[in-house]
């Protein structure tokens, strides 16, 4: 993914108030490297790589108007794609 792509869209329901809950939060923002939080929207914010980390589990928490909080876990699994440029064995000649 690129940086700046959406990863999750955060939603949560206040059933007390009957109200959604807007605010969110990275309950260890240094431990969320390359993921940062936007309002309710999780970001790629720096380089993934699936040789250096394979998967993170980011804890966002969130916060009622009332000051109550959840936490919940978000897992994501990298995939690998082919960051490779083709290498040639053997000269190639054209006649």
């Amino acid at each position: 993914m690129a940086i700046g792509s959406n990863v999750a869209t955060l939603n949560a329901w206040d059933y007390v108030a009957d109200e959604e809950i807007l605010t969110f939060a990275l309950v260890d923002e240094e431990a969320t490297e390359p993921f940062g939080l936007e309002e309710n929207t999780l970001r790629v914010t720096s380089p993934l790589d699936y040789e250096t980390k394979k998967s993170y589990v980011i804890s966002v928490k969130a916060i009622d108007s009332r000051g109550g909080e959840s936490v919940a876990n978000l897992a994501i699994a990298i995939t690998d794609t082919n960051d490779h440029d083709p290498v040639f064995s053997k000269t190639v000649s054209s006649t």
